[in-house]
Order: structure tokens, then sequence, then C-alpha cells
């Protein structure tokens, strides 16, 4: 019962680690995308 709680846990860490991953990328790739469109000659 224990194991099973702690798997839960864990698989909704690993989902909030995901889905915050995802939001830094588009930032990052929303930043390198402004950056190209002002150093494009």
């Amino acid at each position: 019962m224990e194991k099973y709680e702690m798997d839960k846990e864990y698989t909704q860490v690993n989902r909030l680690n995901s889905e915050k991953m995802d939001i830094i990328n588009r930032r990052i790739e929303a930043e390198l995308e402004k950056d190209s469109k002002i150093n494009k000659p």
C-alpha cells in the first residue's frame, strides 16, 4: 500500500516537472526566435 502511494506521488512530481520543462522550453524558443529576428540583416 505504501509503495503504491509513493509511486503515485512520484508520478505526480514527474508530470509537474515535464509541464514545467515544456513551459521553460517554449520560453527559450520564443527568446531564440526574437534574437534571430533581431540579428537578421
